[in-house]
């Protein structure tokens, strides 16, 4: 009899469950509020009560029932790689929940594998997912001031890094931004002036051919305000020539875009330039074809 109980408790042992180390790819939830956000290190172990679901330990609280796919194991080889790829996949790239979820895993995993050979990439896709994460708020007091800082950072640590020319890029936009223009040409000149300069320091930019249309598409909006927008002309200093001047920075731009490597790029630019032609607009009032 005491044979067979000691059976019994050794079987039973056998298939105690303790918990393991993980990281967290998905953010724990209660009520819509993230009580444990992606990249969290955690422990989990599976539960007792249910297939293809897990007990998990974070922040102090221990959440039971949570669907397996929460959490990967804690490998210091793993897990950084397979975060990275989790990254870097675009299904649901769209959706802006996924995208919070992919900035706070990449923030986390950089704070527990700070030193990893792949923390450079995992640095960028922060700074990439952060700044998406602008255009979703999510009640994070965030500005393109938090932002600069963010990329400013990247660049000063990862100074020859392949993401230094866009992240450069996106420096200048975000520094020269104007959420509306109101009738008023000089938020856009402003901003084409800028990336006009971004051209002048950074000639073997391979970026180039994007700054350019950028310029050709705001010099564009310029002239359709003056048009559009006569009596505005005189507080802002300009005459009613400067409008056709600018039109034509316009033309040039596009039509260097012409021979250039990249088909969208190519044959938007072409169709810009038949709509230019035909007197349609693309900002005020939008009659592109």
């Amino acid at each position: 009899m005491n044979r067979i109980l000691l059976m019994l408790l050794i079987t039973n042992l056998s298939f105690a469950q303790t918990y393991e180390k993980g990281i967290l790819v998905e953010p724990i939830k209660i009520d819509k509020s993230i009580k444990v956000e992606a990249g969290s290190s955690v422990e989990y172990k599976p539960s007792s009560s249910s297939k293809f679901k897990i007990d998990i330990k974070g922040n102090d609280t221990t959440y039971n029932q949570i669907s397996d796919y929460y959490v990967i194991p804690y490998d210091s080889e793993f897990s950084p790689s397979r975060i990275f790829l989790y990254l870097i996949d675009e299904r649901y790239y769209n959706y802006a929940e996924q995208i919070r979820t992919k900035r706070d895993l990449a923030k986390n995993c950089l704070k527990i594998f700070p030193n990893h050979f792949l923390a450079e990439e995992l640095n960028a896709q922060y700074c990439i997912y952060s700044k998406i994460c602008m255009e979703y708020p999510d009640g994070v007091k965030a500005t393109y001031d938090t932002e600069i800082k963010i990329f400013n950072d990247f660049i000063l640590k990862y100074s020859a890094s392949i993401y230094i020319d866009q992240f450069k890029w996106q420096i200048v936009q975000m520094e020269n931004y104007s959420y509306e223009y109101e009738g008023f040409a000089s938020a856009p000149l402003s901003e084409v002036r800028a990336y006009e300069k971004f051209l002048e320091n950074n000639s073997n930019s391979k970026l180039k051919d994007e700054v350019k249309n950028a310029c050709a598409y705001l010099y564009r909006v310029v002239y359709e305000i003056m048009i559009d927008n006569p009596e505005n002309h005189k507080i802002e200093g300009f005459i009613l020539s400067n409008a056709e001047e600018f039109i034509q920075k316009s033309v040039k731009y596009y039509t260097e875009l012409l021979s250039c490597s990249d088909i969208q790029l190519r044959e938007s630019s072409r169709v810009a330039l038949y709509n230019i032609n035909h007197k349609r607009t693309t900002y005020v009032g939008n009659t592109d074809w």
